[in-house]
């Protein structure tokens, strides 16, 4: 049966300033460089089936090309996931492989939960590499955690045995507020859809390792934590030993559950915004 859906696709292209006229304008000699572009890519998208191998042609009703001039000093993103690795250090140093990667020589880090645990292993062996260092919902050892991990437990089970396990506690989530309705989705049709019962497994397996990062190669001035008051992962003593183990960082406290960059989207990215644009 067709179906009908709004597809978005995003990419960014980087030019030459005089090679698209004059502030951006698209105007040259030649023509209009944007409208050239613009059916360029309506073109490709009506000759997907030919474009793509074993692709079935696609009944395109509308295609639209539009154009957002990014000005050079604006931030730019690069979200990252962890393979199915339980090796905290390895994956510290995969942080720093992506960098070289992108030719990036330094970064603002942030990492919540699991990735802030990862991001202090790798600001412990790349420090110099850190601008700002934003751990949020996270912990210093995981034997803080407010329930406990048995590595061996852990070792036996199949990834689907946890993923199961993992979907029946985001189900019990209080819904405290429609957000959490909206988390509670996000958070099963990710884990369906974008981490294999292997990377489950192995994120179960590296929080169930608790061992402490080594001192920081980052001053705390560059440090930023972000915490839940009522985090239902992060164990109250966890979040004490957080602070104490960075007194020089500032702290916010948020109430939130254990994902505010979803419950509180816009004070948990008004907090990071303000540190990269002042």
């Amino acid at each position: 049966p067709a179906v009908q859906a709004n597809v978005p696709f995003t990419a960014a292209v980087t030019v030459i300033a005089n090679k698209v006229g004059p502030r951006g304008s698209g105007d040259l000699p030649k023509g209009d460089v944007f409208a050239v572009a613009r059916v360029a890519g309506i073109q490709a998208a009506k000759r997907t089936s030919d474009l793509i191998p074993l692709c079935h042609p696609l009944p395109l009703s509308k295609v639209s090309v539009d154009f957002d001039p990014v000005e050079p000093d604006r931030l730019r993103i690069v979200a990252a996931t962890y393979p199915p690795a339980d090796d905290v250090g390895l994956l510290a140093d995969d942080v720093a492989g992506l960098m070289d990667h992108l030719g990036l020589a330094s970064a603002n880090l942030l990492g919540t939960s699991l990735g802030g645990y990862i991001a202090q292993r790798f600001a412990g062996r790349h420090g110099a590499r850190i601008e700002t260092l934003f751990l949020a919902n996270s912990l210093s050892r995981t034997d803080q955690l407010a329930r406990d991990f048995d590595h061996a437990a852990i070792a036996v089970r199949t990834g689907g045995d946890i993923r199961a396990g993992v979907e029946a506690g985001i189900a019990a989530y209080a819904e405290t507020d429609p957000a959490v309705a909206v988390l509670k989705k996000i958070l099963v049709d990710h884990g369906r859809h974008c981490l294999t019962d292997a990377m489950v497994k192995s994120r179960m397996l590296a929080l169930a390792s608790p061992t402490e990062p080594p001192p920081l190669a980052v001053p705390e001035e560059r440090i930023v934590l972000i915490e839940s008051d009522d985090d239902p992962v992060i164990a109250a003593a966890g979040r004490v030993h957080m602070r104490q183990r960075y007194p020089g960082a500032p702290c916010h406290t948020l109430t939130s559950g254990h994902f505010p960059y979803v419950t509180r989207a816009d004070r948990y990215s008004a907090i990071i915004a303000e540190r990269l644009l002042a």
